[in-house]
């Protein structure tokens, strides 16, 4: 009797059991091959697509390189028939020149006296030129002594203000160490100017007789701009640079 009722439960509900979990597990294991299946395919699909859509791509820009080797092609060929045309101008240009040129030698074969004398450079060279540079000297040292004369006046207007070193006074004037050197070196044994040996570097300031070497040649300068005419007085400057 037991072993009938075991017998029944396991026909009716272990047996059944196991084989709808067999099925089950089997229905799931078919379903995920599909859906990898499903997976790869739509992966495989996607990497087509790209990859024609890169071949599109580089389609067209191998089109548009064609194209554009082509407008370059045209313009070389343009361009070369321009050249073409340009060198057979030139060729023409070389002839008609040519013939000019043998036109001319033909007509001046023969050349007179005045035209060798006008052609011919050396005379003109052999001339005496000391009168044209004595004019050029004495018109250089015109122009020095009034430079230097502007220079010296500039350093005494300067040193009314105050009193400046031998360093100020080359920045002020624009000339080399030596140069400005020398110069204030010769005013002050002219006494126009003064120097403060108590500094270092020495000081320079105007004197009384700078003062009025100063003014003699403003009114000078007033002088000789309102009676041109006149004949001109001996500027104190130049006598201190003599």
């Amino acid at each position: 009797m037991n072993i009938d009722i075991i017998s029944l439960i396991l026909n009716f509900t272990l047996i059944p059991f196991v084989s709808a979990l067999a099925l089950s597990i089997l229905a799931l294991e078919i379903y995920n091959q599909l859906k990898n299946k499903n997976f790869k395919k739509y992966n495989i699909e996607t990497k087509i697509s790209q990859l024609e859509s890169q071949i599109k791509d580089q389609i067209n820009k191998t089109n548009l390189i064609s194209e554009q080797f082509r407008v370059v092609y045209d313009r070389t060929n343009k361009t070369n028939e321009k050249l073409t045309d340009i060198q057979g101008l030139i060729k023409l240009l070389d002839k008609n020149i040519i013939s000019n040129n043998n036109s001319i030698k033909s007509q001046n074969s023969v050349i007179s006296p005045f035209q060798n004398y006008v052609s011919n450079p050396n005379i003109e060279s052999s001339l005496p030129s000391h009168d044209i540079i004595s004019h050029d000297t004495i018109k250089s040292v015109d122009q020095e002594e009034e430079r230097q004369n502007s220079t010296i006046e500039y350093i005494l207007k300067k040193l009314e203000d105050k009193s400046l070193t031998t360093r100020e006074v080359q920045r002020v004037i624009g000339r080399t160490r030596e140069h400005t050197s020398r110069l204030m070196k010769k005013l002050f044994e002219e006494k126009v100017v003064d120097r403060d040996m108590s500094t270092k570097p020495f000081r320079y300031t105007i004197t009384v007789e700078g003062r009025k070497l100063l003014s003699k040649h403003s009114a000078l300068k007033s002088h000789s701009h309102s009676h041109p005419d006149l004949p001109n007085k001996v500027n104190p400057i130049n006598e201190l640079i003599e």
